[in-house]
């Protein structure tokens, strides 16, 4: 049977990306995130052990007291944000949970860990949780491990599918080539990295990623969104230099 040129134009590209693609989600959901999740759970079994550090002292193996103020003061999703000066520098703290509302120019007390402040207590004795607290850090990271997974999994057997079934237009390129075609499935799974890690790892941080099952599902569809930008892009960019 004769080999239709344009269905292996459109193909090529797309089985490329969705290979390459699937390799960045596995690498992100079964090894970058799951030694996320470890180093999470370590350190809130070290945190329910960990004894009050001494008076003006801050280690990683205890617990620091810092006595502070409360500046910057906004919100963040509905929730306080607000900053305190830990150390000498301005560090954002955001609310989980718990009953004290602040207000710029509270002197409140911060229990450090690891330098976040995890636990604040407000001047009337209030207590807020933030979103840095150890147990909660975990809690987190266990709702969106099993949805990572799910995906890496699934990721997973889409590589060997499609390297497998459509290794004569992933890998024809392999097979007695040059160098700089080799490095373009490096190249690609580089950079889906370079896009979906910084993403995933500034949301955590800023708190705009949503928690849980959610936070899960929104990386989920921002990698098939890249992966499936970066197909429709090779695929235009080889018709436009196939028509020169």
């Amino acid at each position: 049977m004769a080999r239709n040129p344009a269905l292996g134009c459109i193909l090529s590209p797309l089985l490329q990306l969705v290979f390459y693609g699937a390799l960045a989600v596995i690498s992100i959901t079964l090894v970058f995130y799951p030694a996320i999740y470890i180093q999470d759970a370590r350190s809130a079994d070290a945190y329910r052990t960990a004894p009050a550090c001494p008076l003006g002292m801050q280690s990683n193996d205890c617990r620091a007291t810092v006595q502070t103020e409360v500046s910057n003061m906004g919100t963040f999703d509905g929730k306080p944000k607000f900053d305190l000066q830990i150390n000498g520098v301005a560090v954002t703290v955001n609310a989980a949970r718990g009953s004290y509302e602040p207000r710029n120019g509270d002197a409140v007390e911060a229990e450090v860990w690891r330098g976040q402040p995890v636990r604040i207590v407000g001047p009337n004795g209030d207590v807020m949780i933030t979103i840095q607290y150890p147990d909660d850090r975990v809690q987190t990271d266990r709702d969106v491990l099993g949805p990572f997974l799910f995906i890496g999994i699934a990721a997973l057997i889409s590589a060997v599918l499609v390297g497998w079934f459509g290794r004569a237009l992933v890998f024809a390129r392999f097979q007695n080539l040059s160098r700089s075609n080799r490095r373009t499935g490096i190249l690609l799974t580089v950079g889906l990295l370079i896009v979906i890690v910084p993403v995933i790892i500034i949301g955590d941080l800023a708190g705009w990623l949503p928690k849980g099952r959610a936070g899960g599902a929104v990386v989920a569809l921002g990698a098939l969104a890249v992966v499936a930008i970066g197909a429709i892009a090779v695929f235009v960019y080889r018709r436009l230099r196939g028509a020169r």
